[in-house]
């Protein structure tokens, strides 16, 4: 069974940039219920524009805390 955590994230694209370079390797975010997540920062990837990374997503993982999917959500 996968559990999800859903979160905001307003991040700009010099501040993903770190990702590229290799110096930043996990986001950690709170969740809308208050619950502090950390996953892979590759995952945002695909999320990426010239402005950075916008908007609400949902994480799902599984009852291991396996990475399952990283969607964008409209809110």
């Amino acid at each position: 069974m996968a559990t999800e955590s859903r979160f905001a994230l307003d991040l700009s694209y010099d501040q993903f940039e770190s990702v590229y370079r290799g110096s930043t390797r996990y986001i950690q975010v709170v969740d809308n219920n208050g619950k502090q997540v950390r996953f892979s920062a590759t995952h945002l990837r695909p999320y990426l524009t010239r402005d950075g990374v916008q908007g609400s997503f949902v994480l799902r993982y599984d009852n291991n805390h396996k990475f399952r999917s990283l969607e964008k959500v409209l809110e």
